[in-house]
């Protein structure tokens, strides 16, 4: 089969650039022979790389590890949904996918608007046929996804897919990021085939605006995935942390948002011509640019691909569309003039170029920040630098020397982004409120004053009543008065707190402007038609597609503004050592550490360390009925620290000890067997490793290592008799000595027996000073409080581990836990994070889409459907279409 797939490759190496020049020259001299069997060719070319994607999902799925890319990104235990991720889960996978998809809608972009021009439709072909054209040069000379071991049959087992993106939304983040991008080379093709027909007016705009959408819906459906993905993966505790390959998506993210909404103006008033053109180049060129990123070894990124050969081909690729573009845009600018001027400052049009100079700036912002450290690493740039700030010098500006590389990271980001994002929230509530043209102020008094009294009362209201609740928060954990409460959490006031709140207006602004956009518009539909008013406003959004999904988009991104302040205020606690039994506090939680547990899990072929927390609101005391259970089982009363699930006992000697050694020894059974008794009178027992433990052992050695602390801990703190452990390094066998027979007795019994029943953890509390003859001991009980699991995971045959977050979601917050096992010793690293308004991203992406799918319906209105002009806002006259923003 992959000779097969070579064979097919060449062929669309040599189909695809015959119908590119076949197409340009059909255009050029404006034969309709060469230009139909060109739109026929598409066809074609399609066939050929569906071809192609079936012999490579044949050896996907049969395990061919001949081929050295199935070698490398799949084995035989992987699920069956990722052995098809491993389609797209590497370089040569990717440029495969984004051939196929690139052809496809090739395809269907020329047959749906195939009553064009011929003309118009033939360099439309020919600039799809040349960016098909590339993707098979880079297969067929550099980077074949057919490619096969020449020297040998290939492996018995593959390596892999890396185990960081066997994750389900890591399966659909990379196939949605590089659709979004692939999507908007038809606007370019259109928008080029524009500039070299001279029709330049807003057709080409209506042909590719569902094209442009698509585009935006993937961007925007990739973005949002890969933040969950690194919020539910990495465990690093965010989701979003200005890495450079999540940038090179965000980039032409922004651009086509301002495209999206540039277009609008055009259509309307037949302005912003240049600035159309030269954003939906821009854009096509970023996309382009974000893919270079990934594969120019000039980042450090985990998307990176670190080997890649491709980043001068993609150097060329962008020089080659900088040229085209630059010279073609040229070529037309004088026909690009606006046929209309601005007639105010205060329209409706001056603020969509407001908002669009806002989108391009911050992706400039994003772009700088993204390449600096490798633009401050050029000598000339330094030299540059430190001469300009020995000028300043003088005058007392003083500047750091520039002496090497700078990388300009998530504090840099937040700080100059923040108030360019505050001011791109605010217009997409102020859009609705201005009329197109020109704004009286009567109008824009009228419609400003019931938003922004409201809101800023909102606002008000929203920040005393935060104040209040920390001061309470601090008077119920720590016992600081009310009223110091209140002056401490005023004197800690600063920009943070100063942009959350403006954030919080701002968003309450947008959404009272828009929901009264959805409000004016479903009564007057009730009046009209005498519809229910949840089916008013349904039939409203949908008779009305692109402005009303354009509100709903709006919407998402209030939401997604609010989860962004949230993340600004997160409760952060970095990464404490707890051994079983300890507690930290947390935001309005306290978390008990009980215990870990490891083992082999077979169906993913790797080894797991559990940490199991119990989670109990913070001051909380514990039940009654669990302090009764902890008194039947140790037979004296314990205690609990309020919000703690360690329960405190003092019990003699000798019970409390067998209780701890019963518990502790017979949790090791699983990890730790006999190998053979030690010589008469050693008194001696010689442990390996337990049989259903050794792949846990071959896959992460610390765990042995873990195991045989958790054993001295125990021989040191709790064992009610002398016992020495004796290791030999590199040895899986050691000794365990005994004073006497009777003892190695007992300790086999524990070993063997029964654990206690509904127990998480019991120890010794070697910090208490115990009275003669008594023990200080912790309980942790089953059911004491929410159980969370954070977990690592060691593959065999990948040499990282892996983090999996265990998140406890709430209405208005997220508590999240990673955690990380230290080598060879029994405590673990807890990272925890309690995140406000989080779950509002997620809800906020879904709406964004939702939204954006309402703009993508097809548009059907009829006349008796239309609500009046009298019945919208007095901002809306005549109402204005919004697309996402």
């Amino acid at each position: 089969m992959h000779e097969i797939g070579t064979a097919l490759l060449y062929a669309a190496f040599l189909a695809t650039l015959g119908n590119a020049l076949l197409a340009l020259g059909g255009a050029i001299v404006g034969r309709l022979g060469p230009l139909g069997a060109a739109r026929h060719g598409l066809l074609a070319i399609l066939l050929l790389f569906v071809a192609m994607d079936a012999c490579l999902l044949h050896g996907l799925l049969t395990h061919d590890f001949r081929n050295r890319y199935i070698a490398a990104y799949t084995d035989v235990d992987m699920p069956l949904a990722y052995l098809i991720a491993g389609f797209w889960g590497g370089e040569k996978g990717a440029l495969l996918f984004w051939g196929t998809s690139l052809a496809a809608f090739s395809a269907w972009a020329v047959w749906t608007n195939r009553t064009q021009s011929p003309r118009f439709l033939g360099y439309v072909t020919a600039v799809l046929s040349f960016a098909v054209f590339f993707f098979c040069l880079l297969m067929a000379f550099e980077s074949s996804p057919f490619e096969t071991f020449t020297a040998a049959s290939g492996p018995d087992d593959g390596k892999g897919m890396n185990p960081l993106l066997q994750n389900p939304l890591m399966a659909i983040h990379p196939p949605s990021l590089l659709t979004g991008y692939i999507a908007f080379t038809v606007p370019f093709a259109f928008g080029m085939a524009a500039l070299w027909t001279g029709d330049l007016d807003s057709q080409w705009l209506r042909d590719t605006r569902k094209w442009t959408l698509v585009s935006w819906l993937f961007l925007s459906l990739g973005l949002i995935l890969g933040g969950a993905w690194a919020y539910t993966e990495l465990g690093w505790g965010g989701f979003w942390m200005w890495d450079p390959v999540e940038n090179a998506g965000l980039i032409p993210w922004f651009t086509a948002t301002a495209f999206l909404h540039s277009v609008m103006i055009q259509e309307r008033r037949n302005m912003l011509k240049r600035w159309n053109v030269v954003l939906v180049c821009l854009t096509f060129l970023l996309t382009i640019f974000g893919t270079f990123l990934t594969r120019s070894q000039l980042i450090d990124s985990v998307h990176a691909f670190a080997d890649s050969t491709l980043a001068t081909y993609f150097l060329w690729y962008m020089a080659g569309i900088i040229a085209v573009a630059a010279a073609s845009i040229g070529w037309r600018w004088r026909s690009l003039r606006a046929e209309a001027d601005l007639d105010s400052a205060w329209s409706r049009e001056s603020f969509f170029v407001l908002n669009n100079v806002l989108l391009v700036g911050c992706a400039f912002v994003v772009l700088w920040g993204t390449v600096f450290g490798q633009i401050s690493e050029a000598q000339p740039v330094q030299d540059l630098y430190n001469g300009l700030a020995g000028l300043l010098r003088p005058v007392g500006i003083e500047l750091d020397p520039l002496q090497g590389k700078v990388q300009l990271g998530e504090p840099w980001f937040n700080r100059v982004m923040t108030p360019l994002g505050l001011v791109l929230l605010l217009l997409t509530g102020i859009g609705p409120l201005i009329s197109w043209r020109r704004a009286s102020r009567k109008n824009f008094e009228q419609n400003f004053r019931r938003p922004l009294v409201a809101s800023s009362l909102l606002t008000l209201a929203a920040a005393v009543g935060w104040m209040l609740r920390t001061a309470w928060q601090a008077h119920a954990w720590q016992g600081v008065p009310i009223g110091q409460g209140l002056r401490d959490t005023l004197d800690a006031l600063g920009m943070t707190e100063f942009w959350g709140a403006t954030c919080v207006w701002f968003a309450l602004f947008v959404v009272w402007t828009i929901g009264g956009e959805f409000h004016v518009g479903a009564r007057a539909r009730q009046r009209l038609h005498s519809e229910p008013y949840p089916l008013a406003l349904a039939m409203l959004t949908l008779r009305n597609k692109r402005r009303y999904g354009g509100y709903v988009v709006h919407l998402g991104v209030v939401l997604c503004f609010l989860a962004f302040t949230g993340n600004a205020f997160r409760t952060y606690q970095p990464e404490v050592a707890l051994v079983p039994g300890e507690s930290l506090d947390v935001g309005g939680y306290t978390i008990t550490y009980a215990g870990g547990r490891e083992h082999w899990e077979a169906d993913g072929a790797y080894a797991s360390a559990q940490a199991r927390m119990l989670v109990r609101d913070r001051g909380e005391p514990l039940p009654a009925e669990l302090l009764d259970r902890a008194r039947a089982l140790l037979g004296v009363a314990g205690t609990a620290q309020p919000g703690g699930a360690t329960i405190a006992a003092t019990l003699p000697d000798d019970r409390g000890r067998a209780l701890v050694s019963r518990f502790q020894v017979g949790r090791l059974a699983a990890r730790l067997a006999v190998h053979e008794v030690g010589p008469a009178g050693s008194h001696a027992l010689v442990m390996t490793i337990a049989p259903p433990f050794q792949p846990v052992v071959q896959a992460s050695p610390q765990a042995l290592m873990r195991a045989i602390a958790e054993l001295k801990a125990w021989a040191k703190d709790a064992a009610p008799f002398a016992v020495q452990v004796r290791t030999t390094p590199g040895k899986p066998e050691f000794d365990v000595v005994f004073a006497s027979d009777a003892d190695r007795q007992q300790f086999v019994a524990w070993l063997g027996g029964e654990a206690l029943p509904g127990v998480e953890w019991i120890g010794v509390n070697g910090r208490v000073q115990a009275p003669q003859g008594k023990v200080c001991v912790d309980l942790v009980l089953a059911g004491s409080g929410l159980m969370l699991v954070p977990e690592v995971r060691n593959y065999q045959k990948h040499q990282s581990p892996t983090t999996e977050v265990a998140i406890e979601s709430a209405i208005l917050h997220d508590l999240y836990l990673a955690m990380r096992p230290a080598q060879g010793q029994r405590h673990v690293s807890l990272l925890a994070v309690v995140f406000p308004f989080v779950g509002l991203l997620w809800l906020g992406a879904v709406v964004m889409l939702i939204g954006g799918f309402v703009c993508l319906l097809p548009a059907r209105q009829s006349a008796s459907e239309t609500v009046p002009q009298s019945a919208e806002p007095p901002a809306a006259t005549p109402p204005a279409p919004p697309v996402p923003a």
